[in-house]
């Protein structure tokens, strides 16, 4: 769909549902953009290295993060993030994002972040929380 002509959709259509199998279409009424994420797919890892606790986290976003083009393309929908979650100090401050079209792209994305941190784990550093900047 053009981007351009998302202007005149009621506000609904700006939300998009999914089922547990990664399908997916925007909301047809007020009452679907409530339950949006209900039956959604998700996928969560923990990973213990070192002392430090990560937290690998891909979930449905419900809303269109494709805002950098107006050519119609599909929507970027998922996204997958890795959280330090070690203690109080460090807890849920992100070390990595990244986001996809798909289901499918998604759940290998999610692996490949997994591989990321129990590769990289001894050099990942948590971005500052906003009281610290």
């Amino acid at each position: 769909m053009d981007k351009s002509s998302d202007a005149r959709l009621p506000t609904y259509a700006y939300f998009w549902v999914c089922n547990k199998h990664g399908s997916y279409r925007r909301c047809q009424s007020n009452e679907e953009v409530k339950n949006f994420k209900d039956g959604s797919p998700r996928k969560k890892s923990t990973i213990y290295k070192g002392g430090r606790k990560f937290f690998v986290s891909t979930v449905f976003l419900g809303i269109d993060h494709n805002f950098e083009t107006t050519d119609g393309s599909d929507p970027i929908l998922f996204e997958t993030m890795v959280f330090d979650n070690t203690d109080a100090k460090t807890m849920y401050r992100d070390l990595y994002q990244d986001r996809y079209r798909t289901w499918e792209q998604a759940k290998i994305g999610h692996r490949k972040a997994v591989e990321y941190v129990n590769k990289n784990w001894p050099r990942l550093i948590p971005v500052a929380s906003h009281d610290e900047e």
